[in-house]
């Protein structure tokens, strides 16, 4: 199986702004739609996982305590699997916040789209 922090860093060298990974894991937590299947997390701790390393790495940019609070996801550091788990409980916690159009835009950042019929 591949790993999704591994595809992510190939497919964006450079990186996300912390907001839009945020905005990411949320999108991949709901939907997997554009995710090669050897790729897919199997749970929401593995997908935290690879945010979590994805941190660690350098790859998530910018990671100002601002951000981290809209998402009530300060009580854990950034490199830390509890901190994804908590930008992902934050759709439960506060729905008013989901903003799709922007899952789907960070999503379309790293080739995560939909196939379109022909």
């Amino acid at each position: 199986m591949k790993n999704l922090a591994s595809l992510l860093q190939k497919r964006r060298p450079d990186g996300l702004a912390y907001i839009q990974a945020a905005q990411l894991c949320q999108r991949l937590f709901i939907s997997i739609v554009g995710v090669p299947d050897d790729c897919v997390p199997q749970s929401g701790a593995e997908l935290a996982d690879a945010f979590a390393e994805l941190s660690r790495s350098g790859w998530v940019r910018h990671q100002d305590d601002c951000y981290r609070a809209l998402y009530g996801a300060h009580f854990h550091e950034v490199t830390d699997r509890g901190h994804w788990l908590e930008v992902m409980a934050c759709i439960v916690k506060n729905p008013e916040r989901i903003d799709r159009s922007r899952w789907e835009s960070v999503a379309e950042l790293v080739g995560f789209v939909r196939s379109k019929a022909t």
